[in-house]
């Protein structure tokens, strides 16, 4: 198996490879008030990429909404 180095920096490449559709304006609609917290919703979406939680816009949006509720 992998060694933990290797597993970090098989992660960091797929961070910088991954790229999330949803933005601030998409937060905006789902009446999220702006601020500090876009910074970590959008973190949190893009790991959930990642690990592949979510694949499309249309799932970015869901997850969104499902973890609403513990960012306001």
């Amino acid at each position: 198996g992998k060694n933990i180095g290797q597993k970090i920096d098989s992660y960091l490449v797929n961070w910088s490879k991954v790229e999330i559709e949803t933005d601030g304006n998409d937060l905006r609609k789902l009446d999220i008030k702006e601020g500090p917290v876009y910074k970590d919703i959008l973190h949190k979406l893009k790991l959930a990429k990642i690990d592949g939680f979510v694949q499309s816009k249309s799932q970015e949006l869901e997850y969104v909404k499902l973890s609403k509720h513990s960012t306001t």
